[in-house]
Parts: C-alpha cells; sequence; structure tokens
C-alpha cells in the first residue's frame, strides 16, 4: 500500500501548510510532531509517494517501516530540519530527488538497497556515508554537494556516473574496488 495523505491520516499524522501534526487516540487537537515513526503500524506501507512531505519545516526524524520497498521522487525534499531517518531493512530503491535539500550528517544504507536515483541526497552535510553490498545503480549527482570524508564503493555496483560523488575536496578515504571506472577513484584521491 502506497502511503499518501489519506493514509497518513488515518495513522494519526496530518500534514497542513508544510507542517506535520500528529493526533494521539483520544486526544482533541493535533499537535505539532518532529518525529515520524512509521515502524509500529500494521499497515504494510510498501511505498511512499512522490513529494509527500516536500518542504514539511518541522520534520527532524523519520523512522520507516520494515515493509517500505520504494521511496517516491522528492518525498523529503526541502525539508531543511531533516537530520536523521532510520532506513528499514527491506527498502530497496530510492527515487530522484528523495532527499535533496535536507540536512542529513549520516546516511547508512540496507543490505536490500539496489537503487539510487539521481539527486537523492543531493545538498545535505553528509560526511558519513555507508553504501551497502548489493548496490547496482547510483544515479548522477545523487550526492552531490555533500561533506564526504570516507566513501566505500562496494563491489557489486555496476553502474555509477562520475558525477554521483560531485563533492569538494579533500576526500580522506576512498574504499573497495570497482573495475570498471578507475577514473572516477583516481579523481578523488
Amino acid at each position: 500500500m502506497a502511503l499518501d495523505k489519506s493514509l497518513l491520516f488515518k495513522l494519526g499524522y496530518i500534514l497542513e501548510d508544510c507542517i506535520l501534526y500528529k493526533k494521539e487516540k483520544g486526544d482533541e487537537v493535533a499537535t505539532r510532531c518532529n518525529v515520524l515513526d512509521l515502524s509500529d503500524t500494521d499497515i504494510e506501507i510498501t511505498d511512499i509517494h512522490a513529494t509527500l512531505f516536500l518542504s514539511v519545516i518541522n520534520l527532524t526524524k523519520v523512522v520507516l517501516p520494515d515493509s517500505l520497498l520504494r521511496i517516491g521522487f522528492g518525498s523529503f525534499k526541502d525539508c531543511s530540519k531533516l537530520e536523521e531517518v532510520i532506513f528499514n531493512k527491506n527498502l530497496s530503491c530510492i527515487r530522484s530527488e528523495a532527499f535533496m535539500n535536507c540536512n542529513l550528517k549520516t546516511v547508512i544504507l540496507p543490505e536490500s538497497m539496489k537503487q539510487i536515483g539521481s539527486y537523492a541526497f543531493s545538498k545535505n552535510k553528509i560526511s558519513i556515508l555507508k553504501l551497502n553490498e548489493g548496490l547496482l545503480d547510483i544515479d548522477e549527482f545523487a550526492f552531490s554537494g555533500n561533506n564526504i570524508d570516507e566513501i566505500f564503493i562496494p563491489s557489486t555496483v555496476e553502474d555509477f556516473y562520475t558525477s554521483c560523488f560531485a563533492i569538494e575536496l579533500p576526500l580522506t578515504k576512498v574504499a573497495g574496488f570497482w573495475s570498471k571506472q578507475n577514473i572516477f577513484l583516481t579523481k578523488f584521491i
């Protein structure tokens, strides 16, 4: 089932004027909510709709449910206070611009991740990035505009653009072996 505004409402959340609210059971009024925790629900959420949380100004943390497979285009784009995302164990695809212009500092992807779309994590404050073995594709500018100190490139990566890590030097460490494009490694060392 795809997470949209109506399902979000059923889970007790309300999105209004770029602000996230939560209404607890028995409460008359919804209150501002900084944490979106979707991990404790009986509803099987497999997708998050494109641009669902676009520009939510008070969101600081997201906990994703284990049933989630895909995060849609621009789902959390421009959530400027979003600092932490707890990725679930089954997530396989993060679409383009999903977390663009957020405030993420650490990204640790689950072992199930297969594809990262263009600009998915661009313009954050990522310094720690852990890509998983099993990752296949990283699209252009996926991690551009960050302050990444170390990158481990899994041997399973089949395709990526040399611009996917368009970052400012100095990059202190590049680890992993990727024989198809040694040009990428020499460019950033």
